[in-house]
């Protein structure tokens, strides 16, 4: 099989490798992929084509006789390609755009659950001529303030404010564009999980848990971030915690697109909350998400064309995974997620075979390596116990010298102290 993957950062990077791995596998091309993506071992090419060039993909994916495209980002779902596809009788694996709305507007998705009876948090929304309304509401609520942006903004359009006049700060800045929207939700708390399953209508494919660290610095501090680093599984009962997730979140709302005549098919990330009134949901993405995929995939044992055979052909698939648990750490650029450098040489040391890195944003010039955006790679480790894996990857970071680096040293710290 010929296999497009669509993006160009670390999740696609975990995406052509469990591709690679399978036998049924000739060719794996990633566009626009990176420069780390292309010089990775196995039958890997980078196409340079941009994500949101749909008709450049389109007719790539012809001339090339690909057999299945995946879309690993979100700008390319928001923009139809999954449409413009099928439409040309090309299999590709992703939601269509009416579908994808469950990421792409947060007020569609909080629509959904309510017709669902999935639990969320309870929220207002305002638009850009409502700001005054937006700011005097806010100063009613008790902070913590959670405020997202409604479209897509690349893991970041998360606020969650310590103070009323932060948050009236915050509005001011995300509601200054003609089109813009919030959601104002109330602050929830308890142990967050990341869920993967495939969805094709009614049919649900569970892949597992996983859990994000979203803020830029220790203990939890600092902006949100696209994701500093994921552990895998987070709990000893990661599958009976995944088949209730499915029960209480993910069936009722595939059955609710279902009824809306916009089934839902690939990849849904639902980011879950454990409250004390149960399992809330606090977003919904429509594709993978980057940095946990890197530690998701490589656990699964079963073949993942197989797995993907059964998505498209709604057969039943039991998805089977190693018993280890995987721990990965992302390096970013210094000043990550505001202003950062590019272009400085990266002089990583040589990676010890028991570790993996998965390139996010890397360029290769004049032989050397470069960063090229604020995530650069993230370094996983396999082990029996997540205090075996944070260890094999603090032993290599320890040895790195570039202080225009950075990387948070408490990735799955609470589940390490919870085995001790």
């Amino acid at each position: 099989m010929k296999i497009l993957v669509i993006g160009s950062g670390g999740r696609e990077h975990a995406l052509s490798d469990a591709f690679v791995r399978s036998s049924a596998v000739e060719t794996v091309y990633v566009a626009p992929g990176n420069d780390g993506i292309a010089a990775s071992d196995g039958p890997v090419e980078a196409v340079a084509i941009e994500a949101d060039d749909i008709d450049g993909l389109l007719a790539f994916a012809q001339e090339h006789a690909v057999d299945w495209t995946f879309v690993g980002s979100e700008a390319p779902l928001a923009l139809g390609v999954v449409d413009t596809f099928r439409q040309h009788g090309l299999t590709i694996i992703g939601p269509t755009k009416q579908a994808a709305q469950l990421e792409t507007s947060k007020r569609f998705a909080k629509e959904v659950m309510a017709e669902a009876g999935v639990l969320t948090a309870s929220y207002r929304t305002f638009d850009a001529n409502q700001l005054a309304e937006a700011q005097a509401y806010v100063r009613q609520l008790t902070p913590p303030i959670v405020i997202k942006e409604n479209g897509l903004a690349a893991g970041k359009g998360v606020s969650i404010v310590a103070s009323n006049a932060e948050a009236e700060n915050v509005l001011a800045n995300v509601l200054s564009e003609a089109e813009s929207q919030v959601i104002i939700e109330d602050y929830l708390e308890g142990p967050e999980f990341s869920h993967f399953s495939l969805v094709s209508g009614d049919q649900i494919i569970p892949l597992g848990v996983s859990r994000d660290y979203k803020r830029a610095c220790d203990d939890d501090q600092g902006l949100n971030t696209g994701g500093m680093g994921a552990v895998t599984p987070v709990t000893a009962y990661d599958e009976e915690l995944s088949q209730q997730i499915v029960d209480e979140i993910v069936l009722p709302v595939a059955h609710e697109m279902v009824r809306r005549g916009q089934p839902y098919t690939g990849i849904l990330y639902t980011g879950v909350m454990q409250t004390e009134d149960g399992f809330a949901v606090i977003e919904f993405n429509a594709r993978f998400g980057d940095p946990e995929t890197q530690v998701l995939l490589p656990s699964l044992t079963t073949d993942f064309v197989s797995i993907l055979e059964a998505h498209l052909s709604g057969e039943e698939i039991v998805v089977e995974r190693d018993e280890q648990v995987r721990v990965g750490v992302v390096l970013a650029a210094k000043g990550y997620p505001q202003s950062y450098d590019r272009g400085f040489v990266l002089n990583l040391p040589p990676l010890p075979a028991e570790l993996t890195i998965h390139w996010a944003g890397v360029k290769e010039e004049n032989g050397q390596w470069q960063a090229n955006s604020g995530r650069i790679a993230m370094i996983s480790a396999a082990g029996i116990t997540v205090a075996e894996a944070r260890q094999q990857i603090d032993r290599y970071l320890e040895t790195i010298n570039n202080n225009q680096l950075h990387y948070r040293r408490d990735i799955a710290q609470e589940l390490i102290e919870d085995e001790q």
